[in-house]
């Protein structure tokens, strides 16, 4: 038997309102992608637009 999929969870951007809901069958948010994808998605954000590394982020984000 199939494990059930694991429930959606956010990636939130700590610094403005940038998130994506990541699910094990894909992403709805902000951002469209999944799984590895949101986390390359939030890894560009954070450079792109707040000048932070991908540590920085994950960092800020486990504190929301």
């Amino acid at each position: 038997m199939a494990d059930k999929p694991s429930p959606p969870w956010k990636l939130q951007c700590p610094w403005c309102d940038w998130y994506a809901m990541v699910s094990a069958r894909g992403m709805r948010g902000s951002d469209m992608g999944s799984g590895v994808e949101a986390a390359l998605a939030g890894e560009q954000h954070a450079q792109k637009y707040h000048g932070k590394t991908w540590q920085e982020f994950l960092a800020e984000e486990k504190k929301l």
